[in-house]
C-alpha cells in the first residue's frame, strides 16, 4: 500500500491540493476499485478456461 505522504505528492501536482483525509479517502477507493477490476478479470479467465475444455 502506498504511503499517504507518496499518495499526496502524486495527487497535489498540478496546483490541486487535497487534505490527508481526502487523500486516504481516494487511496483507499482507488484500491477497492483496482480489488474489483482483479476479480472480474480473474472471473473471465475462468469462464474462458471453462469454454475451452469442453
Amino acid at each position: 500500500m502506498l504511503s499517504i505522504t507518496k499518495c499526496k505528492k502524486i495527487l497535489n501536482k498540478n496546483g490541486i491540493f487535497y487534505t490527508d483525509v481526502e487523500v486516504i479517502i481516494i487511496r483507499n477507493t482507488l484500491y477497492k476499485l483496482a480489488g474489483v477490476a482483479d476479480n472480474i478479470i480473474n472471473l473471465q479467465k475462468k469462464q474462458k478456461n471453462k469454454k475451452t475444455i469442453y
